[in-house]
């Protein structure tokens, strides 16, 4: 009888579980809590591309018309996209919805210490980064730009048209053909496992799904369409980012427009 040998996957997720004899692994993380270097840190738990082209966006969110219901009964994947452009104020609230800013955390002495966002995150360490590749969004230039989530901007990385750059990575270029535009969730990995070891990466693969299903509930109260997408190579979505892949990674996209229903 062939003994197959288990996926790495299934390592992976074996080796990773928590287990009652893990205490040394807890008090680590509990000291690194308790770390006032730590503290600090967490003010900066995102990337800014210091000295690159901003443009500021809404602050307020379009109008909505929907109950949270009909958000969730309304939401589905379209691959199927008519080219009209998108509101800088939709997208905005897009990016918002995912990672945005909602409040500020201090001490009991008034002391900031961490910024609330709109997504859960383990140990408050936000390692999702969300860059957007514009082709038909109005009052916004076609390009790929970079969200700051501190000051609620988009930071410019390159303008132009990035349709012959986007499209070599695809398998199925026709799934986000006609979309306004595509949000490029990355992972900066170490970001949470400097704290949480290996298993942070789980946590990193979830926190992921929590801001991408804020963005697509988001669009889909906002009258637009999205379908995620993970059919990629990844090393060449990375270097159209110009991330290397191993402390940060393209983890899941996002096209989004008008359908054509």
């Amino acid at each position: 009888m062939e003994v197959k040998e288990p996926l790495l996957a299934e390592l992976y997720h074996e080796n990773t579980k928590t287990k009652r004899y893990d205490r040394d692994e807890a008090l680590r993380s509990h000291r690194i809590s308790r770390d006032p270097r730590l503290q600090k840190s967490l003010l900066h738990c995102f990337k800014e591309y210091a000295g690159s082209p901003v443009t500021d966006l809404p602050q307020t969110l379009p109008s909505i018309s929907m109950s949270f219901r009909d958000i969730m009964d309304q939401r589905r994947s379209v691959r199927s996209f008519n080219g009209r452009a998108v509101s800088l104020q939709q997208l905005a609230g897009m990016l918002w919805c995912g990672s945005g800013i909602t409040g500020e955390f201090r001490d009991d002495a008034g002391e900031l210490l961490r910024y609330l966002r709109t997504t859960p995150s383990a140990g408050a360490l936000y390692p999702v980064e969300n860059y957007v590749i514009s082709f038909a969004v109005d009052d916004l230039e076609k390009g790929l730009y970079h969200y700051n989530v501190k000051n609620h901007q988009l930071e410019c990385l390159q303008t132009g048209d990035m349709l012959r750059y986007f499209r070599a990575p695809f398998y199925q270029e026709e799934i986000y053909q006609g979309a306004a535009g595509v949000i490029l969730l990355t992972a900066v990995f170490r970001r949470t496992m400097f704290k949480y070891g290996e298993r942070g990466y789980r946590y990193v693969l979830l926190e992921i799904g929590h801001v991408a299903q804020n963005i697509i509930s988001a669009a889909t109260a906002f009258d637009l369409g999205t379908v995620a997408i993970c059919g990629y190579v990844d090393a060449e979505m990375d270097q159209l980012l110009d991330v290397d892949g191993v402390e940060e990674s393209t983890v899941y996209l996002i096209a989004f427009g008008h359908g054509t229903d």
